[in-house]
């Protein structure tokens, strides 16, 4: 009798695990760099398998490898020595492990073991165009640009994957819930590095050179900002979202409501000792979009003032980094020491120095102006803190056009989903879905890019899927019914011939 080829692909899967195993065991055991180091190349081979072998499963394992990653470089490099072949083998594991989740998810595709409708093609084939544009666009050496593009496209990516294979909203909400309970640990390790300082681990890692954003957060500041397990201070502004998640989950479910309290808790401490102002009131502008999302007329209200207030910060950014932040400062100033770190807007000033730049006509061109330099004042080298000046600088006003018309198509459909939710609970999942990420990407645009950030990438578009998974049942919901009514035969009484 003929074998099912199903059994003989996972047959040859778990025979190469166990070829695989034996010999990365005794890779491990006899590694001159230490064991430790020795079990990046283990986990990535494991991890890859799964990926392959199956996609939906591997979702899960890149999640937690990309949030644990960088905690697991500095370790790597305390217990094995100061080698870059460490370094950049332990960065190396969520872009091989996220390759092999897009060859798996392909191969399911032309198997036919999985589907995904036109939405999932073009999101594949618009986050494939962008990383093509960041390496091709993007100034520095070839690593660095393959590594933004990789970082860009690669995460976008996991949208037609996580909706192909999540089948209910309830599919990605344990996912994601999945990642706050992986990532608990890590952000929490900032509660102790506030109040007791930071660990032998992480002065070696600094003091080793490796890594020049470690290096340069650790010593050349008096009173390092905390970052947890993660890469930087500024990858744990992740808790930020994670925080709003679990909120959502404390009052929306009644599983297990007294763990997701505590750690919403728990995390809501984190934000506090990360002095990072607007990672401190991100839950709370989540929590504003969400309610906003739910009806039509909110959307046109919240959208409109956003749009006035940032009309507003242009016109008066010139006033506002000569003088007016000067008495912001003044007026919120703290002498404690939390208060004195996080009670002021000075940083402020690098994002208005792009702002100031939006009002002049100079800076808009057709296709681009492709300038290095020139700030607020023509003795001050520009700051490029926005996407929305980037696209400006590279692509001109075509580009930033193209840009803004793409991002309108799909925050219609996205907005439109939503309302078509008939039932009010759905609704309002399908709009704190939507607002758990949303905020974070425009943010990008005004001011920061997020989006080469570990796990901050991971959070964006994964965060997106929910809403997404609601408008594929909501789209096959709308053809069975449509279908049901076809094949029924009319309800309406039939004709009776009078005599």
């Amino acid at each position: 009798m003929a074998l099912d080829s199903r059994a003989l692909v996972t047959g040859a899967a778990i025979f190469s695990t166990i070829f695989i195993g034996i010999i990365m065991a005794v890779f491990v055991s006899t590694n001159a760099a230490g064991g430790i180091a020795a079990l990046v190349p283990l986990i990535t081979v494991i991890l890859t398998m799964l990926a392959l072998i199956n996609p939906r499963a591997g979702l899960y394992g890149l999640a937690a490898l990309v949030i644990w990653v960088d905690e697991f470089k500095r370790i790597a490099v305390f217990f094995g020595g100061a080698y870059s072949t460490t370094v950049m083998q332990t960065l190396a594991m969520p872009f091989i492990v996220l390759a092999a989740l897009n060859a798996g998810f392909l191969l399911n595709l032309m198997f036919g073991k999985a589907k995904t409708d036109l939405l999932g093609v073009l999101i594949y084939a618009v986050g494939g165009l962008i990383g093509c544009v960041v390496f091709l666009t993007m100034a520095g050496s070839f690593p660095e640009r393959a590594q933004r593009a990789a970082n860009i496209a690669g995460y976008i990516s996991l949208v037609p994957i996580a909706i192909t294979y999540f089948k209910t909203f309830d599919d990605w909400r344990r996912f994601f819930a999945f990642q706050v309970v992986v990532a608990l640990p890590a952000a929490a390790w900032a509660i102790k590095q506030y109040y007791f300082g930071f660990d032998q681990i992480e002065w070696e890692y600094a003091r080793s050179g490796l890594s020049k954003v470690h290096s340069g957060q650790l010593l050349m500041f008096a009173n390092p900002r905390t970052f947890g397990f993660f890469g930087s201070a500024s990858a744990l502004g992740c808790a930020a979202i994670y925080c709003a998640f679990s909120w959502w989950h404390t009052f929306r479910f009644r599983q297990k409501r007294f763990l997701w309290l505590a750690t919403a808790f728990i995390l809501t401490w984190v934000l506090v000792v990360s002095t990072q102002r607007t990672a401190l009131i991100y839950p709370l502008i989540v929590l504003l979009c969400a309610y906003a999302y739910r009806t039509k007329f909110r959307v046109f209200a919240f959208y409109g003032m956003g749009f006035f207030i940032f009309f507003l910060g242009i016109i008066n950014s010139t006033y506002l980094i000569e003088k007016g932040l000067d008495k912001i400062n003044a007026a919120i100033a703290s002498d404690t020491a939390w208060g004195s770190e996080v009670l002021k807007v000075g940083t402020f000033s690098d994002r208005l120095m792009g702002w100031e730049r939006l009002k002049r006509a100079e800076s808009y061109s057709i296709l681009g102006t492709g300038e290095k330099g020139g700030g607020y004042d023509d003795g001050q080298v520009y700051r490029n803190h926005d996407i929305i000046n980037k696209i400006l600088i590279n692509y001109g006003v075509v580009g930033l056009i193209v840009v803004f018309a793409s991002g309108f198509v799909v925050l219609s459909a996205l907005h439109s989903t939503i309302f078509a939710q008939q039932n009010r609970l759905d609704r309002n999942d399908n709009a704190f879905a939507l607002a758990l990420s949303l905020p974070m990407i425009l943010l990008s645009f005004l001011g920061g890019d997020n989006f080469n950030t570990n796990p901050i990438n991971l959070q964006i578009w994964t965060a997106f899927v929910g809403v997404l998974v609601a408008r594929k049942n909501l789209i096959e919901k709308n053809a069975l019914e449509k279908e049901r009514s076809r094949r029924e035969p009319s309800q309406s009484p039939p004709i009776v011939a009078s005599s």
